[in-house]
């Protein structure tokens, strides 16, 4: 399942009590970007990456999204190694219209 996981030793709490007050909907990568679309008007750009690295991510996700249905992630955590998370959202992408 795509997905993304974010790690911040000391704001994964802050950082999942912010992401809580966006009301995420779906990650989308477009062209170089993974951006997040919250609630009904809001989009917030998480990363952008070098352009092969981008080819390869946006092909990978699609292909994710689309076996699994649309459903997505996010996870917030201290660290990697962690078991617990600050918090954890499922997403699922659906058609526009």
């Amino acid at each position: 399942m795509p997905g993304l996981r974010l790690f911040s030793a000391s704001r994964a709490l802050a950082l999942a009590g912010w992401l809580a007050g966006l009301e995420p909907v779906r990650l989308e990568m477009v062209d170089r970007q993974l951006v997040l679309e919250a609630g009904l008007e809001d989009r917030w750009l998480l990363a952008t990456l070098p352009e092969p690295e981008a080819d390869a991510a946006r092909q990978a996700f699609a292909e994710a999204r689309l076996r699994a249905g649309g459903l997505q992630f996010i996870a917030v955590q201290a660290r990697e190694s962690d078991q617990r998370f600050e918090g954890f959202w499922m997403l699922r992408d659906l058609p526009d219209g």
